[in-house]
């Protein structure tokens, strides 16, 4: 049977202004924040309460209100405010939303204040709330902050890179393709004006390949052209058995 938790490897805590937010990264990659914290920062809830007390329910009761359905239905899907059930490595059981809710939420609220259809006194609190939080997120990502606090951005970085690798590194030697057209060969030898031919492409000198390497493979994301050349076989002479750079 499928467990009903998902595992999250990665945990840590966001600042926001004089609050801090736990959060997590699921083992699928997942950011997360604490749906009891979330309501505790927005003021729907003591985050000082019992887990009993603070389930995720009130988010929920206070989102579906009457008044705020319109925003709500702009703002979110039907299935978001089922909170998505974790554990940690020490089998402790969290409750968390996706991290994008929060920044959904802050804009929804200041939404409903601008168009004056603030209904109460407590919908007033977190609306104020809500600006300060997106005043601190300013224009960061939270997921990008989530990743940080977590220690998942050097996870992400590693597996980005082994992804590009794997376009480019395959059991059937995939360098061997054709990936530069003549076109892209003829323009370089015109900016340097190099008598071109069709024998020229085939037989271009060696300093050709660095600028491919400058201006293409270089700029893929860091590590990827040290990766490649690693990955490169060598002859017993030294010299590489296929080249990364090929037309």
């Amino acid at each position: 049977m499928v467990s009903e938790y998902k595992k999250i490897p990665y945990t840590g805590k966001i600042s926001l202004g004089n609050e801090e937010l736990p959060c997590y990264v699921t083992e699928d990659g997942q950011s997360l924040i604490s749906s009891r914290r979330l309501q505790g920062v927005l003021g729907l809830v003591d985050s000082t309460a019992r887990p009993s007390q603070t389930s995720g329910n009130r988010l929920d009761r206070f989102l579906t209100q009457k008044s705020l359905q319109p925003y709500f239905d702009k703002y979110f899907g039907a299935d978001l405010l089922d909170p998505i059930k974790c554990k940690t490595n020490e089998k402790r059981v969290i409750h968390g939303y996706p991290a994008s809710i929060l920044p959904s939420i802050c804009r929804m609220m200041l939404e409903v204040r601008r168009d004056g259809k603030i209904a109460g006194q407590q919908q007033a609190i977190i609306a104020e709330k809500c600006e300060i939080l997106l005043g601190a997120l300013a224009d960061v990502d939270i997921e990008a902050l989530v990743h940080e606090a977590t220690g998942f951005q050097g996870v992400r970085a590693k597996d980005a890179l082994q992804q590009i690798l794997d376009k480019y590194l395959n059991k059937e030697f995939a360098r061997w393709a054709k990936r530069f057209p003549d076109e892209f060969y003829i323009q370089m030898f015109r900016l340097k004006n190099w008598q071109f031919s069709e024998a020229g492409i085939k037989n271009r000198p060696s300093i050709v390949g660095r600028y491919t390497n400058d201006i293409v493979y270089s700029r893929l994301a860091t590590g990827v052209l040290d990766a490649l050349n690693k990955s490169t076989q060598k002859t017993i002479m030294g010299t590489a058995k296929h080249v990364i750079i090929n037309s």
